[in-house]
């Protein structure tokens, strides 16, 4: 059973003394509090060009084409990728191949499954769209293809920042 974490501000509203000690809270409003995400992996900020082969998209018509996006984070876990608003829809289901570049001389091609679990609207601009994609299905290989390239960033980030 995955236990949940969630943030809210609070009054004290009375302390109870005795065997086990206690405190009475205010009840937050329920827009107040905020659930914590736990993360399984090491997210990396990143700009890495990718191209995604998308299938079978309604909206379009097409059977399938490649679809040019820019990685703004990448985990063992999933990605954050920014396009045009609005494109995908959460929960949809992407099955396809990223390719990026791990390196100047190497391209990566990663096989998986994801969903679109989260979708941004920066405030900058209205056109641009955040989309927040999870790993459903990778293989093993892949993804400690992409936790060692986050650790070999990581440490090239406390390089530069000293």
């Amino acid at each position: 059973m995955e236990k949940e974490l969630y943030k809210f501000n609070t009054i004290v509203i009375k302390k109870i003394t005795g065997h086990i000690p206690s405190i009475v809270l205010q009840k937050p409003e329920r827009d107040e509090i905020n659930r914590i995400q736990r993360r399984e992996f090491l997210r990396i900020p990143a700009l890495l060009n990718a191209k995604i082969l998308v299938s079978d998209l309604e909206d379009t018509g097409k059977k399938q084409h490649d679809m040019l996006i820019t990685i703004i984070n990448i985990s063992g876990g999933g990605f954050r990728f920014s396009g045009v608003n609005p494109y995908f829809k959460k929960g949809t289901y992407i099955q396809d191949i990223l390719y990026f570049e791990k390196d100047k001389t190497t391209i990566m091609e990663i096989g998986f499954e994801g969903e679109i679990v989260n979708i941004i609207h920066p405030p900058t601009n209205q056109e641009l769209v955040e989309y927040g994609v999870k790993f459903k299905e990778i293989s093993n290989a892949h993804q400690d293809m992409i936790i060692q390239y986050c650790m070999k960033k990581q440490i090239e980030i406390n390089n530069v920042n000293g």
